[in-house]
């Protein structure tokens, strides 16, 4: 994961496409729709409050997940998570998946994500199908310990 590096925020302006990604070359924003619209610490959008809805974070000392939305940070629980959801959410994080496991004890037992299903090939954790924010049944030792290269 690039955690502490500085990269290019880069951002569509169109009204019909959604894009944002991070780059370590200002170059790299290669998009037609994109523009640069500059330099960023990844940490700082990952852990501050103001962090993009849905994003995630790989938190504490027992690698928990997690993802922000309605302004504050909570787990995902290892009910259904699998590796599909592991290769998508490391995607998300800028990384490959290595692994995961489940039944580990967390900060809280607030959680996001729970009962949901992903093919592999999203982009994000909010593209998988089948929850509702916030709707779960999981308690503290039920978060998931997400590994990515």
């Amino acid at each position: 994961m690039r955690y502490g590096k500085y990269l290019y925020l880069c951002v569509t302006l169109a009204a019909t496409a959604a894009f944002a990604g991070y780059e370590e070359d200002m170059n790299a924003c290669d998009r037609s729709d994109a523009v640069c619209v500059g330099q960023v610490l990844l940490r700082a959008i990952q852990d501050g409050p103001a962090a993009p809805d849905a994003s995630l974070r790989i938190s504490g000392t027992n690698n928990v997940l997690q993802v922000f939305h309605a302004g504050s940070w909570r787990g995902v629980c290892d009910d259904t998570f699998s590796d599909q959801a592991g290769i998508v959410a490391c995607r998300q994080l800028g990384g490959t998946f290595r692994g995961f496991s489940g039944g580990v004890t967390g900060d809280s037992d607030s959680f996001w994500l729970d009962g949901f299903s992903c093919t592999g090939n999203e982009t994000t954790l909010a593209q998988c199908s089948g929850y509702t924010w916030g709707s779960e049944d999981c308690g503290v030792s039920e978060h998931v310990n997400l590994i990515c290269n």
